[in-house]
């Protein structure tokens, strides 16, 4: 009976001690001669905007957070205050290929 009382409270100690990951993508950069402007992040299009953020001087950062716990793909692009729209490109591990999108995942 001692055992089974020890293997049930090391079994909720092990539950009340694991950290929950937080939910938040951040979005930080430093990107030279970029000019000001704004700065959104959108889902699937982007049609779909989820924030934005101004941007000076090159620098910005955005915090995302994902309402789920799965995982989601999202883009940047920044507009500049002529309406001059830049769409960022990530790199893969495909040759000569890059991505619009990155996924939400915090341990990315």
């Amino acid at each position: 009976m001692k055992i089974n009382s020890i293997i049930t409270f090391i079994f909720f100690l092990s539950l009340l001690s694991c950290e929950k990951h937080a939910k938040t993508t951040i979005i930080k950069g430093n990107i030279p001669n970029l000019p000001d402007g704004t700065l959104y992040i959108f889902k699937e299009s982007m049609l779909n905007k989820l924030d934005s953020i101004p941007t000076s001087n090159g620098k910005f950062e955005l915090k995302y957070k994902n309402q789920s716990n799965i995982p989601e793909y999202i883009g940047i692009f920044h507009i500049d205050k002529k309406n001059v729209k830049r769409v960022f490109g990530f790199p893969t591990n495909v040759p000569k290929w890059g991505s619009s999108v990155f996924m939400t995942d915090p341990l990315i």
